[in-house]
């Protein structure tokens, strides 16, 4: 076995590449979460509200991956949307990421309530939602097409997508909520009737001073577009780069790719469409590949070269009238491999039929258990991207500031910290997936029932009651995330990966969706879930002693 440094340093680099583009899977909208605190304490219009508009914005943003899977449904057989879908997707990205530094604070009167609303924010946070919604159709195929062992680590690129946000929102700091002082004091004057008296209450009016943070909002989200544009980048490279051509699975790429010129290696996916799924190691579509060549080339040229094209043609012609010829006497042949196939199935007999059988109840085990893995994925996705992220103020506010934002850092480390774990773990199986997928809804669970019971969550007073919580939602993202990337390397390994990932990404999507929907009504229309207010439990107004 001969050591080749230059593979190895190619390997590292693409290595390098596909964790920077798995980074643009959730650093979008993940970094608006973070940030949400932080625009509270600063005045935004909707105030705590803010939350729950950024809700409703990312449930329209459904239309994004709709709209893609429509695409597809109505595509030509053999043509591959999710790689223009996802220059799209990574362009809306930085664009929005872009607008964000500098319209996150402009805000409009809507007519239809007549109050300010932080209008270009909500906006562009319908884009980051289509970004994410809709990466989770288009990324993993494309992954899926590079070597088996890449998708491990786009995968621990998702999880830095959402460490990194939090790392900047903790060198941001806390800020949130510090003392309770008074705004305003008046003397209340009650007069009753049945005992011809006056009482007098001395009352106040108590405010939260907000802490402010070590940087604006402004720093916060130029970091952000940073960082998404250099996994846009990234995917660029990995596309339109010759040099990363044999770090493609040579099943999984189309045979016109590796035949086009490296100046066109950018439009494979595109060209891919004009097959229509044949086989093109066939000698007629090797002449049509030798016109898509030949016209391309001529259009490089600016027809320039049109007589010496010409030319080509002709003799392309002639070699196409052989091919024909060659063609005819192979499918006579073919057709004589054919009876003799059919004599020797008879022979067989009942043997050949038992076999078949059997490969049939096999195949039926294997879509069982592939429809279970989808099932519990759609599950795990309603409650990680869909119940918890909308419910998590609730559950963590009452604790405080410093509670909330540590929980929010460490909650998104655990992501990573899952993604590390299934990178060192050679086999997954389904035992592991049920008792992972099993703890996270557990711990999930107690996270939700100390949300529905805001502003007075179990143990708020007590020493172990933050870290009681603090741990629950260290445990939900580990277990959620590990159990989501389990499913993803078992798909990976079926014979049919590229159809049943293109499941992954929609199960992903259907659930998060579910799972904000049956939340949105729960929090904006029949209010079951309480704010917490620092300053409640202070006295208002308490009698002037004579």
């Amino acid at each position: 076995m001969v050591f080749n440094r230059g593979d190895v340093t190619l390997s590292v680099v693409t290595t390098f590449l596909v964790v920077c583009f798995g980074t643009c899977s959730w650093t979008a909208m993940g970094g608006i979460w973070m940030e949400l605190s932080q625009l509270i304490s600063l005045g935004i219009s909707e105030g705590y509200s803010i939350g729950s508009y950024v809700l409703i914005v990312s449930q329209i943003a459904v239309v994004g991956p709709i709209i893609y899977v429509i695409c597809q449904y109505f595509a030509p057989k053999g043509c591959h949307l999710e790689i223009p879908a996802t220059y799209v997707v990574l362009a809306l990205g930085c664009t929005a990421s872009f607008l964000l530094i500098f319209l996150w604070d402009e805000t409009s009167v809507w007519v239809i309530d007549g109050n300010k609303h932080s209008t270009m924010f909500l906006i562009l946070a319908f884009c980051m939602s289509v970004v994410e919604s809709t990466s989770n159709l288009t990324f993993i195929p494309f992954i899926s097409r590079l070597k088996s062992s890449y998708l491990r680590w786009y995968l621990l690129g998702e999880g830095l997508g959402l460490v990194t946000p939090s790392l900047l929102a903790l060198a941001q700091g806390a800020g949130g909520y510090g003392n309770c002082r008074a705004s305003y004091t008046f003397i209340n004057e009650t007069y009753d009737h049945l005992t011809n008296m006056t009482t007098r209450h001395n009352c106040t009016e108590w405010v939260a001073e907000w802490q402010p943070t070590r940087f604006s909002p402004r720093v916060y989200f130029a970091f952000s577009f940073v960082y998404f544009a250099a996994g846009s980048t990234a995917f660029c490279l990995l596309r339109c780069l010759p040099v990363f051509e044999d770090q493609y699975e040579p099943d999984s790429k189309e045979d016109i790719d590796q035949k086009l010129n490296p100046e066109w290696h950018c439009y494979r996916g595109c060209f891919s469409c004009a097959f229509k799924g044949k086989d093109i190691s066939s000698k007629e579509d090797s002449y049509l590949l030798s016109e898509i060549t030949s016209w391309m080339t001529s259009l490089d040229r600016g027809n320039r070269d049109e007589p010496a094209y010409q030319s080509r043609h002709e003799t392309d012609q002639n070699q196409s009238q052989n091919h024909e010829r060659e063609l005819n006497t192979t499918s006579d042949c073919s057709s004589s491999r054919q009876e003799k196939t059919e004599k020797a199935v008879t022979k067989s007999g009942p043997d050949r039929i038992a076999q078949s059988g059997d490969s049939s109840q096999s195949e039926r085990s294997v879509a069982l258990s592939t429809i279970l893995l989808l099932v519990m994925l759609t599950t795990i996705s309603a409650a990680d991207y869909g119940i918890l992220p909308s419910v998590q103020s609730y559950s963590i506010g009452a604790y405080g500031s410093t509670v909330y934002l540590v929980a929010s850092v460490l909650s998104e480390f655990s992501v990573l910290a899952a993604s590390l774990v299934v990178v060192l773990l050679p086999r997954p199986n389904y035992l592991v997936v049920m008792l992972t997928s099993l703890g996270g809804l557990l711990a999930g669970t107690y996270c939700t029932v100390t949300a529905r019971l805001s502003p007075s969550p179990p143990f708020q007073h007590q020493p172990f009651g933050p870290v009681l919580i603090v741990g629950a939602w260290i445990l939900q993202g580990f277990l959620f995330s590990f159990c989501r990337a389990t499913i993803a390397l078992i798909l990976r390994d079926d014979q049919r990966s590229s159809f049943l990932l293109n499941w992954f990404g929609r199960c992903t999507t259907l659930g998060a969706m579910i799972g904000s929907l049956v939340t949105f009504p729960l929090i904006s229309v029949f209010k079951i879930f309480k704010e917490f207010e620092p300053c409640i439990n202070l006295p208002v107004c308490v009698p002037v002693t004579q």
